[in-house]
């Protein structure tokens, strides 16, 4: 594949124009990644996937015989400070979690150009956005069964002051375990935000004033570019909830200013205006997820998993 070398994206070696900003691609050099030996042991087999500050590729520890996966920042963004921070802050987070439910991280490298890479647990499993793009509204006992899983690993980031910061249904992975059910695996905490108290010497990289996420999930606090805690995460999760039970997002436009301008000013429609038998203790949950004011949410994600 042909990497555009203006915005990174990865197109087919027949390619000459990049569909995304129509740099011509006459003269590109195919991937650089594919077939690469990193550390002496991690080959890069194939594409795996692609994020808004790096690609992920599947790969063999040839030392372990097992299958990887491996994040690399692109190489546009490696010349940025703030991203290389961001980045390496990234496998920071994602290191310090251990949880059935939350992708593990292995360790962190950098290639001999400088590029920082991760390399991570493989996971095999189908995003719950395509998911939902197929099957919503989903049966509720599933959707609540996911939506518990994904609370339990909030739980594990939030009790490391972690905050996730651009939790969405396309960074939630499910696998198909041996009785057919949903296994969740939550990625990517790129963009987390790690909570400091008075004595924490390390400085925020994340500001106030500063928007990271998807509008369609982001919190009213973090559409405003106000400080965030945990409670943003419980916003998040309330919208995936409703998402996943009506088959609705609770706020939608063409334009990504204005979901964020709904997030913060107007009412969450009942979920029952579009799945009349949710009314009730089943409703209630969901909004008091979507509450506005992050003090009329749930107190914890553990409180949102027992509820």
């Amino acid at each position: 594949m042909k990497v555009c070398p203006v915005c990174g994206l990865h197109c087919e070696d027949d390619a000459r124009f990049c569909p995304r900003d129509g740099t011509v691609l006459d003269g590109v050099r195919s991937d650089p990644w594919l077939g690469k030996v990193l550390m002496g042991q991690f080959e890069v087999l194939d594409l795996f996937g692609e994020g808004a500050t790096g690609a992920v590729y599947k790969a063999r520890q040839r030392t372990m015989d097992r299958l990887v996966a491996i994040k690399f920042l692109r190489p546009e963004y490696a010349r940025e400070t703030e991203v290389v921070k961001r980045f390496r802050r990234e496998a920071k987070a994602a290191a310090r979690l251990a949880h059935p439910n939350i992708i593990t991280v292995h360790l962190v490298g950098e290639t001999d150009d400088g590029i920082p890479y991760l390399v991570m647990e493989f996971v095999e499993g189908t995003d719950l956005s395509d998911v939902l793009s197929k099957e919503a509204p989903l049966k509720r006992e599933r959707a609540f069964r996911i939506a518990a899983q994904i609370a339990d690993a909030l739980a594990e980031a939030h009790a490391h002051g972690i905050v996730h910061r651009d939790l969405k249904p396309a960074n939630i992975k499910l696998c198909a375990k041996r009785d057919q059910s949903d296994f969740v695996k939550v990625l990517d905490f790129g963009i987390a935000k790690i909570l400091q108290d008075e004595q924490s010497q390390e400085t925020r990289l994340t500001k106030t004033g500063t928007v990271f996420g998807t509008p369609y999930y982001l919190s009213p606090e973090q559409a405003s570019g106000d400080e965030v805690d945990h409670r943003s995460d419980i916003y998040s999760l309330g919208v995936i909830l409703y998402q996943m039970v009506t088959g609705h997002l609770p706020f939608s436009s063409k334009s990504g200013i204005e979901v964020l301008v709904q997030h913060i000013k107007n009412p969450v429609p009942a979920p029952s205006q579009f799945v009349p038998d949710l009314a009730g203790e089943v409703e209630a949950l969901i909004l008091r997820a979507l509450a506005k004011k992050p003090k009329d949410r749930f107190v914890s994600s553990e409180a949102m998993a027992v509820e």
